[in-house]
Formats: C-alpha cells, structure tokens, sequence
C-alpha cells in the first residue's frame, strides 16, 4: 500500500463498467471484488455501473440485492431485451461520469490493490492514456491455471502491440475519461484487441507486470469457448480496420500472429475453405503477399515452439501436483 499517498490529491472519480449475462455463480465475487478496492473515499470515489443484459439465471435479484446494500456506489441497469456484448458495453460507457473508466466482465474479478495501482500509474506519467496488468488465470472451480502473460514492457506503444497480438486483459484496462469517444465509434462487432490497439493509437499504454485481476478461463459465457468463428471473424476485422495505415512491416507480422495463433487453432484447417478465404482477404486489404509472410510465420512459429517446451518442461519439474507458471505464448 506504498503507492496510496503517491496519489494526486484530486481524488479522481473511476467509473467501473461491468457487463453481465447468465453469471449468477461469479457476479456477486466480481461486484464485490469491486466494492472492497483499497483507497474508495479516501484516495479516490467510485462508480460501478453493472449492465445486466437480460439475463434468466436469477443473476438479477442477486444483484439487485448487493445493490440495495451499497446504493452510493452501485447502480444496476437491467435491459428489457440482450443487447449482445458489444452494446452492452457501449451503453455502459455512455453512462458513465468518471475521469477514468475501467472494464470488468461479469465472471472475472479484481485483487484489492488493483484500481488504486492504476491510478496511482495514470496520474505520475500524463503522457499514458491506459493502464493494464497481469492477471490470474483461474477455472471455474477457482483452480489456479497460470498467470495471463508473459512480462511485459512498463511502457507499450502501437507497434509492438501490433506486432506481438493481444497480451492485454481486458478486465485489467482502465482509461482516461477523455477517450471515451472512441470506444463508443468503435464499428460492431468487435473484440477487445480492436479497443487496446484503437487506444494504442492515440497514446502509449501503461502495464504492470504484476497479476492484479483474475481472468476467467473458458467460462460458460466465454465467446472463445462458444464462438470461435465469430472470434476470428471480429479479430480479422480488427487488423482489417486497424492497421491499414502501419509500416509494411508491422502488418506482416500481425497477420503472421493471426494465422498461427488463431486460424491455425481451428482443427483441420488446412482443408478450411474459410482460412484460406480469411487469409485472403486480409492480403488483399492490408496489402501483404504469401511470400513477405513466410519469414514471419517461421520466426514466430519456433518461437512459439521455444515456450511450449519451456512450458511442458516447467509443467515436469513442478511434478504432479505442481502449476503451470503461464500460458504458453509466442
């Protein structure tokens, strides 16, 4: 708790935006994960806006029910028809009043130094529009699954965003207030690569190479677990929108990250009809040739290969009742 009093004295209002549909077993750890942030009243106040999408599982009365106990801080808007994700989102950074917005899905949560870190980051270095972290990766028993990712720069540009595909967590993210415009003009459907390279456009992104958030993995809402061809569709539209106007450089290496991080996931690509019809679109609009890929997709592809071997070997010394420290990145 070091950093608290290194924080400006203005007491920034956060907004905290979560999205939510059908989580009834984690909503109430995520809100509450929220609510007991270090620092509320004291180095800064807060707002959690929860945007409850509808949902059928009886996750709505358990929110209406933390509500009723903490009304200053918590206002739950139940929309009369699902909005989807992405409106949902939209909608709840339209509503929101404070000078800095964070984003939290509806099954994830936070550690309690979390936010007070961020802001404490935001407010020393001006020239940062966002700040991320590392986060735990948990199962939906709770279980311990590794950390998000791999340590990173303290201090992250566009282009290596770019180049090294999406590292972030998006419940890690809190932004300056400013930039709101752009996440609310960002074109649907969308995932939240798109927002971290829209936000990387305009500014550099803090990170914080400690896991201050708790991520997920594979939950019954998962848009990785349920929608995989979406996903690929809305990454592919990202670099589509996105990256037109980067170097020749970055835009091989992005597409290089794509096809063998996401494409190449689907079984039985190689006779995929629509991964090869991605592909081409992607170098036709971005303007890049097979050949200026090949170099590329071989450098990350023995990359890749170097971290799941570190992975499998750490897996082994750990023994059976050992964890894996990480995911296995390129």
């Amino acid at each position: 708790m070091a950093s608290i009093p290194e924080v400006a004295r203005q007491r920034p209002l956060v907004s905290v935006c979560i999205t939510t549909y059908n989580q009834k077993n984690y909503v109430a750890t995520t809100v509450m994960s929220v609510l007991s942030q270090c620092g509320q009243g004291q180095v800064f106040d807060l707002e959690i806006l929860v945007g409850d999408d509808c949902s059928t599982d009886g996750s709505t009365e358990i929110l209406l029910e933390i509500e009723s106990e903490y009304p200053k801080n918590l206002r739950i808007i139940r929309h009369e028809k699902n909005l989807g994700a992405n409106e949902n989102f939209k909608f709840l950074v339209g509503h929101s009043s404070g000078s800095y917005v964070a984003h939290l899905d509806g099954d994830d949560f936070w550690l309690p130094e979390k936010l007070v870190r961020q802001v404490n980051f935001l407010e020393s270095s001006p020239d940062l529009i966002a700040c991320y972290t590392n986060a735990l990766v948990i199962d939906s028993k709770n279980s311990l699954v590794g950390l998000f990712t791999n340590p990173q720069p303290e201090k992250i540009d566009f282009d290596y965003l770019a180049m090294h595909g999406n590292f972030l967590n998006f419940s890690s993210m809190l932004y300056r207030a400013q930039v709101k415009h752009l996440m609310l003009g960002l074109v649907l459907p969308m995932i939240d690569y798109e927002i971290h390279l829209t936000l990387a456009q305009i500014g550099r992104l803090g990170f914080v190479n400690e896991p201050l958030a708790c991520y997920r993995w594979m939950s019954s809402t998962s848009m990785l677990r349920h929608q995989f061809f979406d996903f690929t569709l809305a990454y592919m539209a990202a670099l589509v929108r996105v990256l037109p106007q980067a170097s020749s450089k970055i835009r091989r290496r992005a597409v290089a990250h794509y096809i063998l991080t996401t494409l190449m996931k689907q079984p039985g690509w190689l006779f995929d009809y629509p991964f090869w019809q991605r592909i081409e679109v992607l170098k036709k609009s971005l303007q890049v040739r097979w050949a200026a890929l090949l170099w590329p997709i071989c450098i990350l592809a023995v990359a890749g290969l170097c971290s799941r071997s570190r992975f499998w070997l750490l897996m082994k010394l750990a023994g059976p009742g050992g964890m894996p420290v990480m995911f296995p990145r390129l």
